[in-house]
């Protein structure tokens, strides 16, 4: 297209629209410096969010360990026995304790309680229904602290890793303000749509770590273990938490 001197002026193509103001390079380091400052500020309160609930945060995390003992567990037979505040369970190769039949039942609940019989008073069993999760075996694999600052290594290692990822999607968007002025509106375009395909593809991945491989990764590693002749069912919680 001319302009009013007869010049042609070149068309200015879509892809070449949406850059930000120009700024110099100082500008560009100002911004960068105040997009550091608010990463680091949420990062921050987000390890302070994760200090005060890292029991929660640890719960969630031994869920795949606690996933992984139940199916190393197989179909055995667990008998438990409550008396008064003591608990004895027993792994039993068959569905009989004695002269009890016990069902099909892979857990069994019972515990002492003294019943009248005439003028007597003996103990007798009785199964337990109600809150019976509570009676469960504990997990073939435990996590254990073995120095004195090792809870608080743990306490660390939950809010560097929980803050990180409970704050990402604030992070984003911080570093998204600093890069997107500088693309054009095809740019815009495809990193629009790349970063929706990723993040979907992200969690899904995660998800399927979390409630497929890693049980199955845990279990298969204790039997691995076992299998070289070492015992695996005592680990340190700093390195389960880093792997």
């Amino acid at each position: 297209m001319a302009d009013e001197t007869g010049d042609i002026r070149p068309e200015i193509e879509e892809e070449e629209d949406g850059g930000g103001a120009v700024k110099s390079f100082l500008d560009h380091l100002e911004d960068l410096r105040w997009t550091l400052i608010k990463c680091v500020s949420a990062i921050t309160i987000a390890m302070i969010v994760c200090l005060a609930a890292g029991d929660r945060i640890m719960t969630i995390l031994k869920w795949p360990l606690e996933r992984a003992s139940r199916q190393d567990m197989g179909s055995a037979q667990y008998f438990t026995l409550q008396i008064g505040t003591n608990r004895l369970t027993l792994h039993l190769e068959t569905n009989r304790f004695g002269i009890l039949d016990l069902g099909t039942n892979r857990h069994v609940f019972m515990q002492l309680v003294p019943v009248e019989v005439g003028s007597n008073q003996v103990l007798a069993l009785q199964a337990i229904t109600n809150d019976a999760g509570r009676f469960l075996p504990r997990p073939t694999v435990a996590l254990l602290n073995l120095s004195p600052a090792g809870g608080f290594m743990v306490a660390f290692q939950l809010a560097i890793y929980g803050g990180i990822v409970l704050v990402s999607p604030l992070l984003f968007y911080f570093i998204g303000q600093f890069i997107l002025p500088a693309l054009k509106l095809k740019e815009k375009h495809y990193m629009f749509r790349g970063l929706g395909i990723g993040i979907g593809l992200f969690a899904a991945g995660v998800s399927f770590c979390y409630f497929v491989l890693l049980p199955i990764a845990l279990m298969a590693s204790r039997k691995y273990s076992e299998w070289l002749g070492i015992g695996a069912d005592q680990w340190t919680a700093e390195q389960y938490i880093s792997f």
